[in-house]
């Protein structure tokens, strides 16, 4: 009894040990093939199909289906005139087409100029403001075309479902002229639907081939007014006073280049006065409201010492009290280098005309005179 001792403790403490470790492995091994099980079951349940509906709803259903149709089809008729929405698209292709032609004329060239290259940029810039306020209601149409299509696949699904459920076995006659109005009627939805968003689909991948041009025309355009700058910052120029300045002015090259300037100019068409062209009739009304506002009031000014000089000359007052209003205006709505340059010189003559009232001295007011001349034929 005495040696059994020692061996039944061993037995029980071995027991103690291995019993747990065994419990630990089974639960773990279940519970492995457990997790793809209730994978499974998961996946099962997601694609058990919808439960059929009760006999005495199938024709109430079906019914509502009509009712969906005829509301699709007034839905339908607002969402986008995609013939338009084409339209509006060729349209920035070909405008598109301007500024690339220039841009690659510079590049031929090889003269670049830094405001031909920030006016070539707002252009495309404005074409891409254009684009995109064409592209987001486009967007917002194909999202709800696509959200009709799932909505009405779905329905589809559904009712060959309960068709199959239902009419297995041959019985309910009555009920197959119910079904098959409501294939009909899901038919004729998606007939509404998928039309109108392959065409919108096939707009929009068109708009990607432009947006890429845009993109492509801004990225080398920024480079090149990059390079402009630093060319700007870092090159070396002729010396003014010295003989190698002076004999540009007997090259051809210089002479060819004033001459065929004027075929680089950038002339406002009609897309800018159409967008823009508000800037150019406020700036026309406040000259016009000067002008008649001095002219009414001219004896009450002309009695002012200080602002005598406005009634005399009331439509220089009136051109430069609009340049000095809407200068800022062109510059930050990118308008045309030449449109810019005429505002340039009406405001500059005008306020030359202007300080000539005041200054009495007559070689004060010619040295006035040559400081515009030389700003407007710098510009």
């Amino acid at each position: 009894m005495n040696n059994n001792l020692p061996f039944g403790s061993l037995l029980k403490k071995i027991l103690g040990i291995v019993l747990p470790m065994a419990v630990l492995l089974i639960s773990s091994h279940g519970l492995a093939h457990e997790l793809p099980q209730s994978d499974q079951t998961s996946d099962a349940v997601r694609e058990t199909p919808s439960p059929a509906p009760d006999l005495a709803d199938i024709i109430p259903l079906a019914t509502e289906l009509s009712g969906r149709l005829a509301a699709l089809e007034n839905r339908i008729k607002g969402v986008l005139n995609i013939s338009s929405v084409e339209k509006k698209y060729d349209g920035i292709e070909a405008n598109l087409k301007g500024p690339a032609s220039q841009l690659q004329r510079l590049k031929d060239s090889k003269d670049y100029k830094y405001t031909k290259l920030v006016e070539l940029r707002e252009a495309i810039k404005r074409e891409n403001k254009l684009f995109e306020g064409i592209s987001k209601p486009l967007n917002q149409a194909i999202r709800q075309l696509g959200a009709w299509r799932k909505e009405w696949l779905a329905d589809k699904k559904h009712w060959n479902e309960w068709q199959s459920s239902l009419l297995k076995d041959g019985e309910l006659d009555p009920l197959k002229s119910t079904f098959e109005k409501a294939k009909d009627t899901i038919d004729a939805a998606l007939n509404l639907v998928l039309p109108q968003l392959e065409a919108m689909l096939r707009a929009q991948e068109k708009a990607g081939h432009i947006q890429e041009r845009i993109s492509a025309l801004a990225v080398e355009l920024n480079g090149l007014i990059v390079d402009e700058r630093r060319s700007t910052l870092l090159d070396e120029s002729t010396p003014m006073f010295s003989s190698h300045f002076f004999s540009q002015f007997k090259s051809s090259a210089l002479w060819s280049a004033v001459i065929k300037g004027p075929d680089k100019i950038s002339w406002p068409d009609s897309r800018f006065f159409a967008r823009q062209g508000w800037i150019v009739l406020f700036q026309g009304f406040l000259s016009l409201f000067v002008i008649i506002t001095l002219y009414r009031s001219r004896r009450l000014v002309s009695e002012s010492k200080r602002w005598r000089f406005l009634a005399v000359r009331p439509f220089s007052a009136g051109f430069f009290l609009a340049y000095m209003a809407t200068m800022l205006i062109y510059e930050y709505e990118g308008a045309p280098a030449i449109l810019k340059l005429v505002n340039m010189i009406v405001g500059g003559i005008s306020f030359a005309r202007l300080l000539g009232g005041l200054i009495e001295t007559s070689w004060k007011r010619q040295f006035v005179y040559g400081l515009v001349i030389v700003v407007i034929t710098t510009r």
